[in-house]
């Protein structure tokens, strides 16, 4: 008997011989007692045989699984024998009163049942119990989250410090037992780059990578930013300071700031007028005189010299503004017309960009020639929009952002090639249709979003009957870029290839006598693409199938890249990142491609480009470009 916290007195009274002998017992109960709890299994092996509980104590079963947790702390597993999955607890939860036996229950897998087993691959954190599934049953990573076909998921949920990072493999069907891995980083800061750009003659900063929310102010010609990093801008002789744009604010993205140097003494300034999307300007640059002032009234900007621009929306769109809508020409200034609406029917455009320098006559004058083809000769892009201005405004924001002045209807700038020599073709009756106009830009109003479904954007000068260049690719034919998260899935250890052009020691010199487009500014920079291959496997492995995937022709031979699509001559740097010195590292004599296994390797380059520079023919084209940069791919 428990009399738990009480005094238990019991008197005995026991009779012999006559003689009555009195036993006056009493005592403390001690608490609730120690219970057994036994574990048994037909066709599995528990982890424990039998627990001590006490009265009270409570067990659960947390979602169905085989793992039996107890409130004192204590859990048990059961493991299934090979070729058995467990499918229950005889008693998935209860209050423990007295010693008691818990059976778990395994099934025999039937011939057409897995297991899908889940790891942790590398990293800290925690994956979901095996499951049993069905042969055939597919399955798709979702985030952290993998998604069957039968309505069975499982997730991984990273640890304190740690981000989910990828499934191995991350889809498939189940045709046998199968182990899925979830990969964990830890987490970094989210960086941004700010860059600069200058109108005049000075200095160009060096681009600075920062945190995400680092403030900056400037005062006078320097800049300061909250994390101790700072910037000054040196006129060029003859040339003074003049603005920041913008001064001051908050690093949310990657960031372009403009520095405004003057001409000393200088009278006569140049007013850039640009157009947003959705509407066109009648003038595209206007030159005044210093303390010249300007205003506006509706679509009409008019200057005190007496000079006007006039902003015209285009179909589906209305005029909204300017952009300063007043002031004074104190230096060079650019004001913009802003445009609302789209609300006519939208439309998707394919766009391909692409760099054409077959008529610029460049040649390489470096003691290691360079083929002027790009590397990355064309990209498809889509963009959608009411009228083909929008739509290529779309594709340049879908392609990673790239920045685009549009002015009369004609492309002035695309990502900094502003050389003049950009020039549209039309998809039409199975070719692509052009207009001779003798250097001038094909306008975009002549290309009406009805009539066209693809439209080529492309870099380069025209040969000497005056047609412009031609675009290297055609819709049938076409290798699309897809953002982040777009492109085709991939299966396997991915790896991150940026594929770019450095043409800063090749010493390219053109025929001067016409006019010639930039090699070193391309319409399609560097990109980045992603290559997958079995873990084990060379990094070679993950580059092919990153050209592949994107459609690209190429030949490989004993670790050499020899050539990508027209792009020649052996001139390849191939690279890997070091994320313990945060740069790109090459050891003498070693492709690393064939050298390091994609296991360890998240991201890799490929840069063509002659060896030189300033101090030696043996500093190859390094990546422009660093794994923080890295943005999309397929």
């Amino acid at each position: 008997m428990k009399m738990a916290g009480t005094i238990a007195m019991v008197v005995i009274i026991a009779v012999a011989a006559g003689v009555g002998v009195y036993f006056l017992m009493g005592g403390t109960d001690s608490g609730p007692s120690d219970d057994t709890v036994t574990f048994t299994s037909d066709n599995g092996t528990p982890d424990h045989t039998s627990i001590k509980v006490k009265d009270g104590t409570t067990w659960n079963q947390p979602d169905s699984g085989s793992t039996l947790l107890f409130s004192d702390g204590q859990k048990v597993l059961v493991m299934p024998k090979e070729g058995y999955k467990f499918t229950s607890w005889s008693q998935p939860s209860g209050v423990v009163k007295s010693n008691l036996t818990l059976t778990a229950k395994c099934e025999e897998i039937k011939k057409d049942e897995y297991k899908v087993t889940f790891a942790v691959g590398s990293g800290k954190g925690t994956v979901s119990e095996s499951l049993v599934v069905k042969k055939g049953i597919t399955f798709g990573a979702n985030g952290n989250t993998i998604l069957f076909s039968d309505g069975q998921t499982a997730s991984a949920t990273p640890a304190e410090g740690y981000d989910f990072n990828v499934w191995y493999p991350s889809n498939g069907t189940i045709t046998a037992d199968t182990t899925i891995s979830a990969t964990f980083v830890e987490k970094k800061a989210t960086t941004h780059s700010v860059s600069f750009k200058i109108s005049g003659k000075g200095t160009t900063p060096s681009t600075l990578t920062v945190n995400d929310g680092t403030t900056f102010t400037s005062s006078g010609n320097s800049m300061s930013f909250s994390d101790g990093q700072k910037v000054t801008a040196e006129p060029a002789a003859d040339y003074e300071f003049g603005s920041w744009n913008p001064s001051s604010g908050t690093v949310t993205k990657d960031t372009v700031i403009t520095i405004t140097y003057n001409a000393k003494g200088a009278t006569d300034f140049t007013v850039t007028i640009s157009a947003g999307t959705g509407g066109t300007v009648d003038k595209s640059t206007l030159t005044v005189k210093k303390d010249v002032t300007w205003s506006s009234s509706g679509t009409t900007l008019t200057f005190s010299d007496g000079q006007k621009v006039t902003a015209t929306a285009s179909s589906g769109y209305e005029f909204e503004a300017w952009s300063p809508a007043s002031g004074t020409v104190a230096g060079n200034v650019t004001i913009s017309a802003s445009f609302t609406g789209g609300g006519g029917e939208e439309k998707t455009i394919s766009f391909l960009f692409c760099d054409n320098f077959e008529n610029d006559a460049f040649k390489s004058t470096t003691v290691y020639p360079t083929d002027f083809y790009p590397i990355i000769p064309s990209l498809w892009i889509h963009g959608k929009g009411t009228d083909m201005a929008s739509a290529l405004t779309d594709a340049c924001a879908n392609f990673d952002g790239a920045t685009i002045s549009i002015s009369d209807g004609k492309i002035t700038d695309i990502n900094g090639v502003k050389d003049g020599c950009i020039y549209l073709w039309g998809w039409k009756d199975n070719q692509w249709a052009d207009k001779n106009l003798s250097g001038q830009f094909l306008s975009l109003g002549d290309l009406t979003i009805t009539d066209y479904d693809n439209v080529a954007v492309v870099h380069g000068i025209p040969d000497d009957s005056g047609t412009a260049p031609k675009p290297s690719s055609e819709p049938g034919r076409a290798s699309w870029y897809y953002g982040e998260n777009g492109g085709p899935a991939g299966t396997g250890k991915e790896v991150k290839f940026y594929v770019d052009v450095n043409f800063t020691y090749t010493g390219y010199e053109g025929d001067t006598s016409k006019t010639h487009s930039d090699p070193k500014t391309l319409l399609v920079p560097g990109i980045w693409i992603k290559g997958y291959a079995s873990p084990g496997s060379f990094v070679m492995e993950a580059f092919t199938n990153a050209m592949d995937r994107i459609g690209y022709d190429y030949n490989v031979d004993k670790g050499f890249v020899n050539w990508v699509n027209e792009c020649g001559g052996g001139n390849f740097l191939q690279t890997i990142w070091d994320p313990s010195t945060g740069d790109w590292y090459q050891d003498t004599g070693i492709h690393h491609f064939t050298a390091d296994y994609v296991d360890t390797v998240d991201f890799a380059a490929l840069t063509y480009g002659a060896w030189g520079g300033e101090t030696g023919y043996d500093i190859p084209p390094w990546p422009d470009a660093g794994a923080s940069d890295y943005k999309w791919g397929y």
